[in-house]
Parts: C-alpha cells; sequence; structure tokens
C-alpha cells in the first residue's frame, strides 16, 4: 500500500510516484494470496473532494504478478490519482477478482492522467481483466495509451446483461489500444458504459478480439469512437451473438461518430443467432453517425447470422 504526501514544492499538488523494477517476466515473480484488497495500491489518501493532489511518475515493471487467492473484491493492481504512470513488462495472473483497476469516483480529484501499459498479459481473472469505469457523472480517467497488451480468460459466464464481468470496461477520455488483443473473454471483451459524464474518443489499431462469447465490443453511449482494421473472430465453443454491439438503450444516451475501417469478420455456424453490426437506438439521431466499411467476411452467412 503505496501513499506518496511529500508534494513537490516547485508543483503544488504533485507528489512523487513509486517505482517497483523487477529483474523481468518470469525473473522476478510477486505472488498475492489474500482474500481481498490488492497486491499494488497506489492513493495519494487526500480528500479526493476538495484537494488535487496525485502521483506524479512512477511505473510497475518487469515481473510476473501472481494473484493466488480469493480475493473477489480487490485483484492485482489498483492506481488513483496517478499522473504519467507506466506498466511494463509484466505477466499479471489471476484466479478471481480484477487484474487492472483504475479507481476514478470523484473527477477532477482523483482521475488518473497518461496511465500507458506496454508489453503487458492479463490472464484469468473473474471480475475484470482491466476496469477503468468511471462513476456515474463521471470521465476524467484520461489519457490511457495500450500497446502490445493482451487480454485473456476473464470474466465468469453470466446471463447478465450489460455485463458486469468481461475483459476489460472502460470509461474516460481518450483511450488508443494498439496491436493488441482480447480473446478467450466471458461475457464481452470490451464493454464502454453509458452514462452521464459520456465517455469520449476512443481509438482501436489493429487489435484482435477472438474467441469472446456473448459479444466483442458493447457500446451503450460514447462520444467519437474509431476502429482500424481489427478482427473479430468466433469459433464453435465461446459462442458469441453479436460482433460490435451499439445498444444506447441502456442509458438513453446516444454514441456518436462510430466509424469502423476495415474489419475481418468469422463466424462459424454455430453461432447462431449472430449479428456482426448492430445498433439500437433510444432515441433518433442522425443518419451517418455510424459507418462500418470495408469489411471481408471469411467465414460467415449461416443459419440466423445477420451483417447490419
Amino acid at each position: 500500500v503505496i501513499r506518496p504526501t511529500t508534494v513537490f514544492g516547485f508543483a503544488t499538488g504533485f507528489s512523487a510516484g513509486p517505482r517497483w523494477i523487477g529483474a523481468g517476466v518470469g525473473l522476478t515473480t510477486v505472488r498475492f494470496t489474500g482474500t481481498s484488497g490488492y497486491l499494488f495500491d497506489l492513493d495519494t489518501d487526500a480528500n479526493h473532494t476538495s484537494v488535487l493532489e496525485f502521483a506524479l511518475g512512477g511505473c510497475i515493471e518487469g515481473m510476473t504478478i501472481r494473484c493466488t487467492g480469493a480475493a473477489s473484491t480487490g485483484g492485482a493492481i489498483n492506481l488513483r490519482s496517478a499522473y504519467n504512470f507506466r506498466l511494463r513488462d509484466l505477466y499479471i495472473f489471476g484466479v478471481s477478482g480484477t487484474g487492472l483497476l483504475i479507481s476514478t469516483t470523484v473527477g477532477d480529484g482523483d482521475g488518473s492522467n497518461m496511465v500507458s501499459m506496454e508489453d503487458v498479459r492479463i490472464e484469468g481473472f473473474t471480475t475484470w481483466g482491466i476496469d477503468a469505469p468511471g462513476a456515474s457523472g463521471i470521465n476524467e480517467n484520461s489519457f490511457l495509451t495500450m500497446k502490445r497488451v493482451f487480454v485473456q480468460g476473464c470474466g465468469t459466464s453470466a446471463a447478465t446483461y450489460p455485463p458486469t464481468t468481461g475483459a476489460m470496461r472502460w470509461k474516460g477520455q481518450i483511450c488508443h489500444i494498439a496491436d493488441s488483443a482480447i480473446t478467450l473473454n466471458h461475457n464481452v471483451g470490451l464493454y464502454v458504459p453509458g452514462q452521464s459524464g459520456l465517455a469520449n474518443s476512443m481509438v482501436l489499431d489493429r487489435v484482435d478480439f477472438e474467441h469472446n462469447s456473448k459479444r466483442h465490443i458493447l457500446l451503450s453511449g460514447i462520444n467519437n469512437f474509431t476502429a482500424r482494421d481489427i478482427q473479430m473472430y468466433s469459433n464453435a465453443t465461446f459462442i458469441a451473438t453479436a460482433g460490435l454491439q451499439i445498444d444506447d438503450t441502456l442509458a438513453s444516451l446516444p454514441s456518436t461518430n462510430v466509424l469502423v475501417d476495415g474489419c475481418i469478420v468469422r463466424a462459424p455456424s454455430a453461432n447462431n443467432p449472430y449479428t456482426a453490426f448492430q445498433v439500437t437506438r433510444a432515441t433518433s439521431i442522425a443518419r451517418g453517425n455510424v459507418r462500418v466499411r470495408r469489411v471481408e467476411w471469411q467465414d460467415f452467412g449461416y443459419t440466423g447470422q445477420v451483417r447490419f
């Protein structure tokens, strides 16, 4: 539990972020057997409703993190009020709970900013692999960047809709995911919840959504969503019913300026019914706000399958 409290005299509001650096994946292993809480828990313990105080800089690098306890109310990493924080060269493995939680409950007072992830594998968590939700009315989780991130085998199969577990949940401002994979997860690969303080500006570049059950991507309210050269693959074991599903009835808030430019779709016959691209509106919206182009149908068109 790290609580940096010594504020720089020349930069009011910032204290020095911690640096946890190992020898490398498989060379340094940190193991957590607890049943609650997080292995790495970073917060400034300020009164976030009235004080702006953040941990600036810092990293977790070069290690394996194994969460082997039944931490249903915790997990591997919790970041709150983290600025310019880096997660790199990590293998994060769990049997329950959440892999990475970026807590934002107040807004500007505790929002994290410029969190980057590179060469990270997250696997086996029963709640979320990555959870950066933001409370209702709040989207101050800003500038999350993910490169070469692999999220696999997360979530717990359930009929709950909207999903309460899965690979990744995000609500914030400006998120970029590139050269990454979200595979073999339950319920949903990527979920953007529609709430007041609407999410805005998410870009996916060359992201593989593969063999996620129920749905690969679910948007229930976002301004500006772009996916370029992505893949939505399904198999006959992890059954999906939707590829990209936009359901604005969940929160009565619209998803605007949605663009899919380049997508490969595979869904063998066991995925029935299945709709590759689906939009359900709570209110009418101008035509052209959702556009899908350059789709390659490599294994599709079986009974019960719909393209658009």
